[in-house]
Formats: structure tokens, sequence, C-alpha cells
């Protein structure tokens, strides 16, 4: 259970790097997959989109 700790952690870290305008988005995207996924799957799924994101800013 702590590294989903570690992840939910590292993941709200890294949304708030991204820039404002892509704010909704995020939210939108992080809802669906949560809903959508286990939660360790969710949250590796969204680091993933994070990192993703970060790269292209």
């Amino acid at each position: 259970m702590g590294s989903i700790k570690k992840l939910l952690k590292t993941n709200y870290e890294n949304m708030m790097k991204i820039d404002d305008k892509y704010q909704d988005l995020v939210t939108d995207i992080v809802c669906y997959i949560r809903g959508e996924l286990t939660q360790k799957d969710a949250e590796e799924a969204i680091n993933d989109i994070n990192e993703i994101l970060l790269g292209a800013q």
C-alpha cells in the first residue's frame, strides 16, 4: 500500500507543474482513469500521462 501512497503524492506534485491551460484536460483524464482502472493501474497510467504532458511543455 505504501507504493500507492508514493505514486499518489508523485502524481499530485507533477500535476501541479502542468500549465494552467491544461488543468481541465488533466482533471477529466484523471477522473476517467480512476473510474475505469484499479487504483495501482490508474496511478501508473496517470504518472505516464503526467510525464508526457510535462515533456511536451
